[in-house]
């Protein structure tokens, strides 16, 4: 019947060619969008675990590290079930910005750093 098309436009032309039939109705991710997930997986462990490191949200820290880490391990050839990895790495990568961490490790780094660089200006000066 007319107007029963209750899955909306997905059969759109942009998407029609990336194999939207998969078995739970997901998209499949290219090749191109499959090593960005890897890499935006990886940066996400590598933010845990600098955050764990340096007492940043001590609890939700450890807890994160034991969820991404094996993932991030399983590096590029892990399989992917559709689009929600990369919707989980999104989900993951917005919990990090919203919790600011990744701007607190950032200014603890510009921190630490500061005096070493104040010293080595000074020690050329006085040279």
């Amino acid at each position: 019947p007319r107007g029963s098309n209750r899955g909306g436009n997905r059969g759109a032309t942009s998407t029609a060619n990336r194999g939207l039939g998969d078995a739970d109705g997901w998209l499949q991710l290219s090749p191109e969008e499959e090593r960005e997930v890897v890499y935006r997986r990886a940066w996400l462990c590598f933010l845990w675990l600098r955050a764990r490191a340096a007492g940043l949200e001590p609890g939700l820290a450890d807890a994160r590290c034991e969820r991404w880490l094996p993932r991030a391990l399983a590096g590029p050839g892990r399989k992917f079930d559709g689009a929600r990895e990369a919707l989980e790495v999104e989900a993951g990568l917005a919990e990090l910005r919203e919790l600011g961490v990744e701007s607190a490790l950032w200014e603890k780094s510009r921190v630490e750093a500061r005096p070493a660089a104040i010293e080595e200006v000074e020690d050329a000066a006085a040279a």
